[in-house]
C-alpha cells in the first residue's frame, strides 16, 4: 500500500477513536485502528528501533490489499497476523488468500477477529462462530498461531464485568469448536484499563499495542508482560515501518525465543 493512503486512513481512524465515534464500515477497522491520537506519538516517527534481538512480523487486513508477496515477507519476517472477521457479519475480503499463501511459504501466522462486545452474550457466540467458520473454510487452524481476539472497542459502553463475560464467552466458543486451547488477546492499555480492568483471561497470551520506545511505557494492567509488542502502525512509532512484500504496515516484535514461537504453531 502506498504511504499517503495508509497515513490518511490512520489519521481518520485516530480522530474517530479520540471522539469515541465508531467507524460505520468494518472495512476501516484493523488491529490498532481505534488507538487514540495521543497514543500514536510516543516517539518521533523517524525514530529507529534496534530490532536485531527481536523477531518481527506484520499484521494485515484489506487495507494492505490482496496482492501481498508472501514469499518476500517470509524471507525477511518471522510471523504475521491477518484479519479474518469483524462483528458477526463482516469477512475480510483478502483473508482467504492471505491465509493460504502465507501457509504455502511456511510463515507462522495467526488469524484475528475484530471484536464488537455487547451485553448480550449471544453476540459473542455468533461472532466466534463466524470467525471459526471463515478460518476453517480457508484452511483451518492447524499449524497456525493461536486464534486472536482484537479487543479495542466498546460501542455500547458496557461495564467491565460485562466485557469480561463477553470475552470469556468468545474464548469458550473457540475451545468448544476448535482444537485450539490457547488464544491471543490484542489490545492496548489505553483500552484495557478503563474497559476491562485488572484482569486477564486464564491461559491467554497478550499482543499489546504501544507505539513507543518500549512496551514498558504503557504496560497492560492485569498482565505481567506481552508476548508480542505492536510497535508501529506503519506511520507512528519507531522504525522499521516497512515490510518487504507489503510496504508500510503495522508491525510487531515477538518478545520470546524463536523456538517458543514455533512451538505455538504446534500447541493445541
Amino acid at each position: 500500500m502506498r504511504r499517503p493512503l495508509h497515513a490518511g486512513l490512520v489519521a481518520v481512524a485516530a480522530v474517530l477513536a479520540s471522539t469515541g465515534t465508531a467507524v460505520a464500515d468494518p472495512a476501516h477497522d484493523y488491529a490498532g485502528s481505534r488507538t487514540p491520537r495521543s497514543e500514536r506519538h510516543r516517539v518521533p516517527a523517524d525514530s529507529v528501533f534496534s530490532a536485531k534481538h527481536y523477531l518481527t512480523g506484520p499484521d494485515v487486513s484489506n487495507h494492505n490489499g490482496c496482492a501481498i508477496d508472501w514469499a518476500r515477507v517470509a524471507a525477511r519476517r518471522a510471523f504475521a497476523f491477518m484479519k479474518a472477521t469483524e462483528d458477526n457479519d463482516f469477512v475480510d475480503v483478502c483473508f482467504a488468500q492471505n491465509w493460504r499463501q502465507s501457509k504455502a511459504v511456511g510463515l507462522p501466522r495467526g488469524a484475528y477477529d475484530f471484536a464488537h462486545p455487547h451485553a448480550d452474550l449471544t453476540t459473542a457466540r455468533s461472532e466466534a462462530a463466524l470467525f471459526i467458520q471463515i478460518v476453517k473454510a480457508s484452511g483451518g487452524f492447524h499449524q497456525a498461531l493461536p486464534p486472536v481476539l482484537d479487543v479495542e472497542v466498546n460501542d455500547d459502553g458496557i461495564s467491565q464485568r460485562q466485557m469480561r463475560r463477553w470475552i470469556r464467552t468468545w474464548i469458550g466458543e473457540i475451545h468448544a469448536h476448535t482444537k485450539r486451547k490457547t488464544v491471543i488477546i490484542y489490545t492496548g492499555n489505553w483500552f484495557w484499563q478503563p474497559n476491562v480492568g485488572k484482569w486477564k483471561p486464564k491461559g491467554a497470551l497478550l499482543w499489546a499495542a504501544c507505539y513507543c520506545s518500549t512496551w514498558k511505557v504503557a504496560p497492560v494492567v492485569g498482565w505481567k508482560k506481552p508476548n508480542w509488542w505492536q510497535y508501529t502502525d506503519g506511520v507512528s512509532g519507531p522504525k522499521p515501518h516497512k515490510t518487504p512484500g507489503i510496504g508500510y504496515s503495522d508491525s510487531s516484535f515477538w518478545l520470546g525465543r524463536a523456538s517458543q514461537l514455533k512451538a505455538l504453531t504446534q500447541k493445541p
